[in-house]
Protein backbone atom coordinates (compact mmCIF):
# COMPACT_ATOMS: atom_id res chain seq x y z
CA UNK A 1 0.00 0.00 0.00
CA UNK A 2 2.86 2.14 0.86
CA UNK A 3 4.18 1.94 -3.00
CA UNK A 4 0.68 2.50 -4.35
CA UNK A 5 0.38 5.85 -2.23
CA UNK A 6 3.50 6.93 -3.61
CA UNK A 7 2.42 6.44 -6.82
CA UNK A 8 -0.48 8.18 -6.08
CA UNK A 9 2.22 11.43 -5.24
CA UNK A 10 4.23 11.13 -8.54
CA UNK A 11 0.54 11.39 -10.83
CA UNK A 12 -0.19 14.05 -8.86
CA UNK A 13 3.24 15.77 -9.77
CA UNK A 14 2.56 14.57 -13.33
CA UNK A 15 -1.02 15.96 -13.80
CA UNK A 16 0.23 19.76 -12.15
CA UNK A 17 3.12 19.76 -15.20
CA UNK A 18 1.09 18.64 -17.74
CA UNK A 19 -2.05 18.27 -19.83
CA UNK A 20 -2.31 14.66 -18.83
CA UNK A 21 -3.70 12.16 -21.73
CA UNK A 22 -5.37 8.79 -20.02
CA UNK A 23 -2.86 6.75 -18.60
CA UNK A 24 -1.77 8.84 -15.75
CA UNK A 25 -5.62 8.54 -14.85
CA UNK A 26 -5.26 4.89 -15.55
CA UNK A 27 -2.67 4.32 -13.29
CA UNK A 28 -4.19 6.85 -10.67
CA UNK A 29 -7.15 4.09 -10.55
CA UNK A 30 -5.25 1.30 -10.85
CA UNK A 31 -3.25 2.75 -7.62
CA UNK A 32 -6.54 3.67 -5.43
CA UNK A 33 -7.53 0.02 -6.35
CA UNK A 34 -4.65 -1.40 -5.42
CA UNK A 35 -4.97 0.89 -1.93
CA UNK A 36 -8.77 -0.67 -1.63
CA UNK A 37 -8.20 -4.22 -2.40
CA UNK A 38 -5.28 -4.01 0.87
CA UNK A 39 -8.11 -2.01 3.27
CA UNK A 40 -9.92 -5.40 3.77
CA UNK A 41 -10.57 -4.35 7.17
CA UNK A 42 -11.84 -0.55 6.91
CA UNK A 43 -14.52 -1.02 4.72
CA UNK A 44 -15.03 2.67 4.39
CA UNK A 45 -11.75 3.17 3.88
CA UNK A 46 -11.66 1.17 0.99
CA UNK A 47 -15.05 2.05 -0.58
CA UNK A 48 -14.17 5.66 -0.34
CA UNK A 49 -10.58 4.35 -2.52
CA UNK A 50 -12.75 2.18 -4.77
CA UNK A 51 -14.61 5.21 -5.86
CA UNK A 52 -12.18 7.26 -6.26
CA UNK A 53 -10.45 4.52 -8.39
CA UNK A 54 -13.87 5.07 -10.15
CA UNK A 55 -13.70 8.56 -10.65
CA UNK A 56 -9.71 8.60 -12.18
CA UNK A 57 -10.57 5.69 -14.54
CA UNK A 58 -13.90 7.59 -15.88
CA UNK A 59 -11.36 10.40 -16.48
CA UNK A 60 -9.03 7.73 -18.25
CA UNK A 61 -12.10 6.87 -20.65
CA UNK A 62 -12.94 10.52 -21.55
CA UNK A 63 -9.64 10.46 -22.94
CA UNK A 64 -9.08 7.42 -24.80
CA UNK A 65 -12.70 5.17 -24.80
CA UNK A 66 -10.92 2.51 -26.54
CA UNK A 67 -8.33 1.30 -24.12
CA UNK A 68 -9.67 -2.00 -22.94
CA UNK A 69 -7.26 -2.56 -19.66
CA UNK A 70 -9.51 1.24 -18.17
CA UNK A 71 -12.58 -0.53 -18.71
CA UNK A 72 -11.07 -4.30 -16.84
CA UNK A 73 -9.65 -2.03 -14.36
CA UNK A 74 -13.06 -0.62 -13.56
CA UNK A 75 -14.86 -3.80 -13.87
CA UNK A 76 -12.41 -4.89 -11.03
CA UNK A 77 -13.10 -1.98 -8.73
CA UNK A 78 -16.74 -2.48 -9.30
CA UNK A 79 -16.69 -6.40 -8.62
CA UNK A 80 -15.01 -5.45 -5.24
CA UNK A 81 -18.07 -2.91 -4.55
CA UNK A 82 -20.46 -5.33 -4.99
CA UNK A 83 -18.93 -7.95 -2.66
CA UNK A 84 -18.62 -5.09 -0.16
CA UNK A 85 -22.17 -4.65 -0.75
CA UNK A 86 -23.41 -8.24 -0.10
CA UNK A 87 -20.96 -8.51 2.82
CA UNK A 88 -23.09 -5.57 4.19
CA UNK A 89 -26.74 -7.07 3.45
CA UNK A 90 -27.02 -4.48 0.82
CA UNK A 91 -27.89 -5.27 -2.73
CA UNK A 92 -25.00 -6.27 -4.80
CA UNK A 93 -26.78 -6.55 -8.32
CA UNK A 94 -26.48 -2.95 -9.27
CA UNK A 95 -23.10 -3.08 -8.82
CA UNK A 96 -22.44 -6.57 -10.58
CA UNK A 97 -23.95 -4.94 -13.39
CA UNK A 98 -22.10 -2.34 -13.73
CA UNK A 99 -18.78 -5.05 -13.11
CA UNK A 100 -20.16 -7.15 -15.97
CA UNK A 101 -20.82 -3.90 -18.32
CA UNK A 102 -16.81 -3.08 -18.04
CA UNK A 103 -15.90 -6.05 -18.20
CA UNK A 104 -18.00 -7.26 -21.49
CA UNK A 105 -16.98 -3.91 -22.92
CA UNK A 106 -13.16 -4.70 -22.29
CA UNK A 107 -13.54 -7.98 -23.93
CA UNK A 108 -15.13 -6.50 -27.06
CA UNK A 109 -11.82 -4.16 -27.56
CA UNK A 110 -9.24 -7.03 -27.13
CA UNK A 111 -10.73 -10.84 -27.11
CA UNK A 112 -7.38 -11.86 -26.61
CA UNK A 113 -7.16 -10.40 -23.04
CA UNK A 114 -6.89 -13.55 -20.81
CA UNK A 115 -6.69 -11.58 -17.88
CA UNK A 116 -10.18 -9.84 -18.32
CA UNK A 117 -11.52 -13.17 -19.12
CA UNK A 118 -10.30 -14.74 -15.74
CA UNK A 119 -12.11 -11.71 -14.24
CA UNK A 120 -15.03 -11.54 -15.74
CA UNK A 121 -15.29 -15.40 -14.92
CA UNK A 122 -14.08 -14.93 -11.33
CA UNK A 123 -16.92 -12.27 -10.89
CA UNK A 124 -19.38 -14.84 -12.71
CA UNK A 125 -18.28 -17.35 -9.94
CA UNK A 126 -18.84 -14.37 -7.38
CA UNK A 127 -22.19 -14.19 -8.41
CA UNK A 128 -22.91 -17.56 -8.31
CA UNK A 129 -21.65 -18.03 -5.02
CA UNK A 130 -24.25 -15.29 -3.89
CA UNK A 131 -27.39 -17.36 -5.17
CA UNK A 132 -26.48 -20.18 -3.56
CA UNK A 133 -26.62 -17.70 -0.21
CA UNK A 134 -29.85 -16.79 -1.31
CA UNK A 135 -31.16 -19.94 -1.71
CA UNK A 136 -31.18 -19.78 -5.82
CA UNK A 137 -29.65 -21.64 -9.07
CA UNK A 138 -26.55 -20.75 -9.36
CA UNK A 139 -25.47 -23.19 -12.29
CA UNK A 140 -25.96 -20.53 -15.34
CA UNK A 141 -23.27 -18.20 -13.25
CA UNK A 142 -21.07 -20.80 -12.77
CA UNK A 143 -21.49 -22.10 -16.06
CA UNK A 144 -20.54 -18.79 -17.64
CA UNK A 145 -17.78 -18.76 -15.39
CA UNK A 146 -16.51 -21.77 -16.77
CA UNK A 147 -16.69 -20.63 -20.28
CA UNK A 148 -14.67 -17.65 -19.24
CA UNK A 149 -11.65 -19.41 -17.61
CA UNK A 150 -11.86 -22.00 -20.88
CA UNK A 151 -11.45 -19.06 -22.67
CA UNK A 152 -9.24 -17.28 -20.26
CA UNK A 153 -6.66 -20.78 -20.35
CA UNK A 154 -6.69 -21.18 -23.98
CA UNK A 155 -5.36 -17.82 -24.25
CA UNK A 156 -2.59 -17.64 -21.77
CA UNK A 157 -2.48 -21.82 -20.19
CA UNK A 158 0.23 -20.78 -17.67
CA UNK A 159 -1.74 -18.48 -15.77
CA UNK A 160 -1.63 -20.28 -12.59
CA UNK A 161 -4.92 -18.13 -11.11
CA UNK A 162 -6.99 -18.78 -13.98
CA UNK A 163 -6.17 -23.17 -13.61
CA UNK A 164 -7.01 -22.53 -10.04
CA UNK A 165 -10.13 -20.34 -10.22
CA UNK A 166 -12.00 -22.95 -12.85
CA UNK A 167 -10.93 -25.75 -10.51
CA UNK A 168 -13.03 -23.76 -7.74
CA UNK A 169 -15.59 -23.66 -9.88
CA UNK A 170 -15.94 -27.23 -10.85
CA UNK A 171 -15.39 -27.48 -7.18
CA UNK A 172 -18.60 -24.86 -6.31
CA UNK A 173 -20.96 -26.79 -9.40
CA UNK A 174 -19.66 -30.18 -7.44
CA UNK A 175 -21.09 -29.28 -4.37
CA UNK A 176 -23.93 -28.04 -5.43
CA UNK A 177 -24.95 -31.26 -7.65
CA UNK A 178 -24.00 -32.83 -4.44
CA UNK A 179 -26.77 -31.07 -2.60
CA UNK A 180 -29.33 -31.77 -5.28
CA UNK A 181 -28.26 -35.58 -5.15
CA UNK A 182 -26.47 -35.76 -8.72
CA UNK A 183 -23.75 -37.28 -10.25
CA UNK A 184 -20.70 -35.36 -9.26
CA UNK A 185 -18.12 -37.42 -10.65
CA UNK A 186 -16.74 -36.09 -14.01
CA UNK A 187 -17.38 -32.34 -12.40
CA UNK A 188 -15.10 -33.29 -9.20
CA UNK A 189 -12.51 -34.69 -11.53
CA UNK A 190 -12.15 -31.48 -13.71
CA UNK A 191 -11.75 -29.67 -10.32
CA UNK A 192 -8.67 -32.26 -9.32
CA UNK A 193 -7.34 -31.76 -12.85
CA UNK A 194 -7.30 -27.79 -12.83
CA UNK A 195 -6.42 -27.78 -8.89
CA UNK A 196 -3.52 -29.97 -9.53
CA UNK A 197 -2.21 -27.96 -12.98
CA UNK A 198 -2.65 -24.60 -10.87
CA UNK A 199 -0.11 -26.01 -7.92
CA UNK A 200 1.74 -27.25 -10.96
CA UNK A 201 2.34 -23.68 -12.22
CA UNK A 202 2.38 -21.80 -8.96
CA UNK A 203 3.85 -24.18 -5.96
CA UNK A 204 2.85 -21.34 -3.70
CA UNK A 205 -1.13 -22.33 -3.87
CA UNK A 206 -0.61 -25.90 -2.52
CA UNK A 207 -1.70 -25.26 0.56
CA UNK A 208 -4.75 -22.90 -0.73
CA UNK A 209 -6.07 -25.38 -2.94
CA UNK A 210 -5.06 -28.37 -0.86
CA UNK A 211 -8.61 -28.74 1.02
CA UNK A 212 -10.54 -28.58 -2.38
CA UNK A 213 -8.26 -31.31 -3.79
CA UNK A 214 -8.78 -33.43 -0.87
CA UNK A 215 -12.64 -32.83 -0.76
CA UNK A 216 -12.28 -34.01 -4.43
CA UNK A 217 -10.25 -37.34 -4.07
CA UNK A 218 -12.71 -38.22 -0.94
CA UNK A 219 -15.55 -38.14 -3.68
CA UNK A 220 -14.16 -39.75 -6.47
CA UNK A 221 -12.93 -42.72 -3.88
CA UNK A 222 -16.52 -43.28 -2.29
CA UNK A 223 -17.86 -43.07 -5.97
CA UNK A 224 -15.50 -45.15 -8.22
CA UNK A 225 -16.89 -47.94 -10.06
Amino acid sequence: MKLATQALADFDRALALSTAGDMVYLYRGMAHGAIALQMSRRQQDARDECRAAIAELTAAMERNPDRADTWMWRGIVHAALAYDAALRGDDPQPEFDLTMRDFDKAIALDDTRSDALMWRGQSHHAWGSYLVFRRKDPMPSYLNAITDYDRSVTLNPTNALAWRNRGTTYDAIGTWKEVGKEDAVETYQKALDDLTQAVKLDPNSAAQVKPMMEKAKRYLKAHAK
